[in-house]
């Protein structure tokens, strides 16, 4: 080989090793994005109150508030109905902790009553579902209508009920063992995707892929380095509550929703250590994507701005739909967002 054409391989391979790096650094590098559409009260001047939970299906969003009620909304934010059958009786609620929707059919978990209320997707109250007590946090409901529970509070951190409410078992890997006062970092996100429970640790930076008969699949770690600092402090104080209850759970993740093969995770934001101050006015949003063998990887993060970039931004639920669109609560605006982007 000539020494010109030595010379020109040498500059072709630095091109292409920059060219990678730079497609790399892209990848890697954070997006902002901003609402391209804000809702703090629906066509009607109906008003919700603080969001705990937001599930998207079928065109639809369900909202379930402080109130308490039920808000189904349609793709454009119109509201549709309200259940807000307040109480104790058949079909009535004292708070909804979580919702699920299975085959034409919506749950809602009532965890202070140990209770699930099934309706059709009409809202027409058909059952419920007597838990054998309380305790749980997250639900996933199977399309056998098997009921999953996080839960804790128990020896083991989920725990499987039949569509009867009946206790089938409780399985599940710790991250504190029974024994333990710090029993509440044992809770879970949970998912049903491609028939496997999907297990994403609140507190800990770690995600857990069961079979729906309760075995262990894998384990994956989830853990930006974006967030380095907040995933150290929430293990730092967790575990310097010694030997006493946790009775304020440091959490690393304020929610998480799973979308085709695309987990969505927003971090939990934090005032900064000793004062009431934020370090930033964004949130931070991370995309993993599953692979069919188990494995996650980070694909994108992004920023998220209110308009005013100077307003802080507390995201807190989210949810996802079609058309590239994310929908996100915001604790401290008390208002709903919409953001849209090619990446998400």
């Amino acid at each position: 080989m000539s020494k010109s054409n030595t010379i020109f391989l040498l500059l072709w391979v630095l091109l292409l090793l920059n060219t990678a790096c730079s497609n790399e650094q892209e990848t890697q590098k954070s997006i902002i994005l901003e609402p391209v559409k804000t809702l703090s009260e629906f066509n009607d001047s109906t008003f919700f109150g603080d969001v705990g939970v937001m599930k998207y299906k079928d065109n639809r969003l369900y909202l379930a508030d402080n109130s308490p009620q039920v808000l189904q909304v349609d793709s454009d934010l119109n509201l549709i109905e309200l259940i807000n059958k307040t109480g104790q009786g058949p079909g009535e609620f004292t708070g909804v902790t979580d919702i699920s929707v299975v085959n034409d059919s919506l749950y809602f978990y009532d965890r202070q009553q140990a209770k699930i209320l099934v309706y059709d997707i009409d809202n027409i109250f058909i059952r419920e579902v007597g838990l054998p007590e309380a305790g749980g946090f997250n639900m996933a409901v199977d399309h056998h209508g098997r009921i999953f529970l996080s839960t804790p509070s128990r020896t083991n951190p989920i725990t499987m009920y039949s569509a009867n409410g009946e206790k089938i078992q409780g399985f599940g890997n710790n991250t504190v063992g029974s024994d333990s006062f710090q029993y509440r970092r044992n809770s879970r996100f949970l998912f049903i995707h491609n028939d496997q429970l999907i297990a994403i640790a609140m507190s800990e930076p770690e995600l857990e892929i069961y079979s729906l008969e309760g075995e262990f699949i894998s384990k994956a770690e989830i853990a930006p380095t974006e967030i380095e600092e907040l995933i150290e402090r929430a293990k730092r104080e967790n575990e310097g509550a010694g030997e006493q209850p946790v009775s304020f759970l440091s959490l690393i993740y304020h929610t998480a929703t799973i979308y085709n093969d695309s987990i969505y995770l927003i971090e939990a934001k934090r005032p900064n250590e000793n004062t009431n101050t934020y370090d930033s006015n964004f949130t931070y949003l991370f995309k993993y994507m599953l692979d069919p063998n188990g494995d996650i990887n980070l694909e994108r993060t992004f920023k998220l701005f209110h308009s005013d970039h100077e307003e802080l931004f507390y995201g807190f639920r989210l949810t996802a739909k079609g058309d590239h669109k994310l929908m996100v609560y915001d604790l401290m605006g008390k208002s709903l967002h919409v953001f849209q982007d090619e990446h998400l």
